[in-house]
C-alpha cells in the first residue's frame, strides 16, 4: 500500500514538473516571438517614413525592408506553430 502511495505521489511530482517544463517553454517561446514582433515593428515604421518620403531609390529599400519583415512572419508563425499545448487540468 505505501509503495504504491509512493507510485502516485512521484507520478503527481512528474506530472507538476512536465508542466513546469512546458511553462517554462512556453514563456519562452513567447518571448522569441515578441522579439520577432519587435523587430517587424520597427521595419514596419521604417517603411512608413519612407512611404511618406519617397525617393529614386524607394522600391530597393522597400524590397531591403519587406523582406526580412516577411521572414520573421514566418518565423513568428513557425515559433506558434511550435508552441506546446497546455492542458487545462
Amino acid at each position: 500500500m505505501f509503495h504504491v502511495k509512493m507510485k502516485r505521489k512521484n507520478l503527481k511530482m512528474n506530472s507538476e514538473q512536465d508542466k513546469q517544463n512546458i511553462s517554462e517553454e512556453y514563456l519562452m517561446k513567447l518571448q522569441t516571438i515578441s522579439e520577432n514582433q519587435k523587430n517587424t515593428c520597427q521595419k514596419l515604421q521604417q517603411l512608413i517614413t519612407l512611404i511618406e518620403k519617397p525617393s529614386e531609390s524607394t522600391l530597393e529599400v522597400l524590397q531591403m525592408l519587406l523582406v526580412p519583415i516577411v521572414k520573421e512572419m514566418v518565423t513568428v508563425n513557425e515559433t506558434i506553430q511550435t508552441l506546446p499545448q497546455l492542458n487545462q487540468d
